[in-house]
């Protein structure tokens, strides 16, 4: 890493690309390029990694060298330069498509996040296979598990999974009427079982 000009800061500081000097001290970007041609020792700035990064101090030395080459040209006739309007112009249009690439970056970045997140959901069952019925429309939670997708009854412990919500869904759809058929047909059933079926056959009519 290799520094230059009037450098009493430190090295960290140095932030400004060419660019960004320019719209920072108000100097078209062709004046600055001509000053680091012609007083890039005196204008301080450090190598790394093969680009020129600028301190803050450059934006007052290159205002400077701006002074001096104006106060040379007093006794001249000067004509106005209509081409600063247009380079500052450009600098301009170069700054707002640096903000515009920075939005797009984190707008990509919070689509990311928001879709990684996929919030639970509640649906609606209102039929059974296997020629049960439920006695009033069933609201289940589906919610993301990795990449699949889990179905569960609020106040009954039975869950299915599936790859799509929908699949999870149909699924728990199956397992409730399932569940109440090998249930009832077990000669014995442990109290947790008998729990299970008692708060299922609240919600489902058998055939």
């Amino acid at each position: 890493m290799a520094t230059g000009g009037r450098n009493k800061e430190k090295k960290e500081n140095a932030a400004l690309l060419a660019a960004e000097l320019a719209r920072e001290s108000g100097i078209p970007i062709r004046l600055i390029v001509a000053y680091i041609e012609r007083y890039g020792d005196e204008i301080p700035h450090v190598v790394h990694d093969g680009r020129v990064w600028y301190f803050p101090g450059a934006v007052i030395e290159v205002q400077r060298l701006r002074r001096e080459e104006r106060a040379r040209k007093q006794n001249t006739l000067e004509i106005p330069d209509e081409a600063d309007a247009y380079q500052k112009t450009i600098v301009e249009i170069l700054g707002i498509k640096e903000s515009l690439v920075e939005l797009g970056r984190r707008a990509s970045q919070a689509e990311k996040l928001l879709k990684a997140a996929r919030p639970p959901v509640s649906a609606v069952i209102y039929t059974l296979p296997e020629g049960y019925r439920l006695k009033h429309p069933l609201t289940v939670l589906i919610q993301p598990d990795g990449r699949e997708f889990v179905a569960s009854l609020p106040d009954v412990p039975l869950d299915s999974t599936g790859r799509t919500r929908d699949e999870a869904a149909h699924q728990l759809r199956s397992l409730i009427a399932a569940t109440v058929a090998r249930l009832e047909e077990q000669e014995r059933l442990t109290d947790e079982e008998r729990g299970q079926l008692d708060a299922l056959l609240t919600l489902v009519e058998t055939p």
